[in-house]
């Protein structure tokens, strides 16, 4: 009886608060924020795709139609890229179509390898693109700290396998510096050392030394919550830990060093580290 009188109050309170929205033109908390977003010249809530950094409609539809088992579209749209050299965009559609649900058992990966054989080298880097995104699906997000022995079994269990699979992507297409920047994040896991980072460098740097999304995973290394220090992450946002480029890189790299540098919760300090000085200088 007790709770009848509990959820008859709630739903008469609910009632009354759209009764007043209603009256009183109060619009709701996100159709507020999502009117804000419009006024100042972005896309409704709505109309924003969470997933992707940019707009790309045939990456979607190759996702989508994957996601129903259907591989068609991203072999086609993988193998555009490794024709027209389209190496930023090359590595981004491997990140997009290579997660960690791609890597599962007898799904749509598994199909297009088997139509397309052991020897296609898009399906190869999609693959080793999906072997380390489910590695860091399996650890999780928390701290070392809050992360069980469980995950870290399945982490490291599954992480070992990617530096073959980077290499045989490699191997299938030389030109390609993508299967190099997914070793960067295979190394981060794995702890490879300085000397092996920067030989891994030096081979994304010999075929794209201004790809961004290698530079961004080297800056991820090179942090100080990771396998560096904040002196190597201002040195890697200068050069990815290497020799400098012959042309400034790009600016948004010093957005991300601030990021990373920002005071995080340390899983042996409970102090912040501090921010360096050098993180809140522009990127000239």
């Amino acid at each position: 009886m007790e709770i009848t009188r509990i959820v008859v109050i709630g739903l008469v309170l609910a009632a009354s608060a759209l009764f007043y929205r209603r009256v009183t033109g109060e619009p709701s908390p996100s159709r507020s924020s999502s009117r804000r977003a419009e006024a100042l010249g972005f896309l409704p809530q709505s109309a924003q795709n969470t997933l992707l950094t940019a707009a790309d409609a045939e990456l979607e539809r190759a996702g989508a139609e994957a996601a129903r088992g259907r591989w068609e579209k991203a072999a086609r749209l993988m193998a555009r890229t490794r024709e027209q050299r389209d190496w930023a965009r090359r590595s981004y559609y491997a990140d997009v179509l290579g997660t960690h649900r791609a890597a599962q058992p007898d799904g749509w990966l598994d199909a297009w390898e088997a139509a397309a054989g052991p020897d296609d080298p898009d399906a190869a880097l999609v693959r080793a693109r999906a072997t380390v995104s489910l590695a860091w699906h399996l650890r999780g997000g928390a701290w070392a700290k809050d992360t069980s022995e469980q995950q870290f079994a399945g982490f490291h269990d599954t992480l070992r396998s990617a530096p073959r699979l980077n290499a045989r992507a490699a191997e299938l297409n030389p030109d390609d510096p993508s299967p190099y920047v997914a070793e960067i994040w295979a190394a981060l896991g794995l702890g490879h050392s300085h000397e092996r980072m920067r030989r891994t460098w030096a081979e994304v740097t010999a075929r794209d030394p201004y790809h961004y999304g290698a530079h961004r995973a080297a800056l991820q290394y090179w942090c100080a919550k990771w396998r560096g220090s904040e002196e190597l992450a201002v040195g890697g946002a200068r050069g990815g830990g290497g020799p400098p480029p012959p042309r400034p890189p790009p600016r948004p790299r010093a957005r991300v060093l601030r990021g990373e540098s920002w005071p995080w919760p340390s899983p042996v300090r409970r102090r912040p580290r501090r921010r360096p000085a050098a993180c809140s200088a522009r990127c000239r």
